[in-house]
């Protein structure tokens, strides 16, 4: 979970650019005189109906919006599809900011939180776009001292390579070939023929005689 200090920060980012952008909300604050219940089904409703301005996944859904007065805090339970969309520190300020925007100055001094995949949305930004957002460590590949074994090991070879790719599993193949096609109902190549041959063939001319043997001779 982040700090409050951090998200205040991207809310602020938000606000720049909204500014800077002259972006227009599609949702006017709330008056007062609506009900929750009523924001809440117009939240609902426009998110199923991706009028958000963030475009989401389809079939995203809000699944539940708690709103607790004694801590000033909302939270909007979506469902898994609303995390299936790649997220930015900008795209999770912008789409506060927004969702936000609907429950009016009433709830102005409010916490808002968005979970999907029982996450909240900033914490699905990969570490590699982060600036205002603290790293996930758990994240962080686990350093380790040993290579695991080969799992394939040229034994004829007059020697055995013990530094570069040595103990390095790669899996590799050429990518392009032949796939079944089920609206002909028969075997064709990925690629079309041009100029009397075809470009899944190229890769194979030189992956397999050239590329592996290559990367088996630096230890691979």
């Amino acid at each position: 979970m982040y700090s409050a200090k951090l998200l205040a920060a991207l809310y602020l980012l938000s606000i720049l650019v909204l500014n800077s952008c002259s972006l227009v909300s599609t949702v006017e604050s709330a008056p007062d005189e609506q009900s929750l219940d009523i924001i809440i089904e117009k939240l609902k409703s426009d998110v199923e109906e991706n009028r958000l301005s963030l475009n989401l996944p389809d079939r995203s859904a809000i699944k539940e919006v708690i709103v607790d007065d004694n801590n000033k805090t909302i939270t909007i339970i979506a469902n898994k599809r609303f995390s299936f969309r790649y997220l930015r520190e900008l795209d999770v300020a912008l789409l506060y900011a927004e969702i936000h925007s609907y429950f009016g100055d009433e709830y102005e001094d409010y916490f808002l939180t968005v979970e999907s995949n029982g996450e909240p949305l900033e914490n699905l930004v990969p570490n590699l776009y982060r600036n205002f957002l603290d790293p996930d460590s758990s994240r962080m590949p686990v350093p380790v001292k040993e290579r695991p074994a080969q799992v394939v090991r040229n034994i004829s070879k007059p020697f055995i390579p013990t530094k570069g790719l040595n103990d390095r599993n790669i899996a590799l193949w050429h990518s392009h070939g032949w796939y079944y096609n089920h609206h002909m109902d028969r075997w064709l190549w990925q690629r079309a023929r041009l100029f009397q041959t075809v470009e899944d063939l190229s890769p194979m001319s030189y992956t397999i005689p050239f590329l592996i043997p290559m990367l088996e001779n630096g230890g691979a």
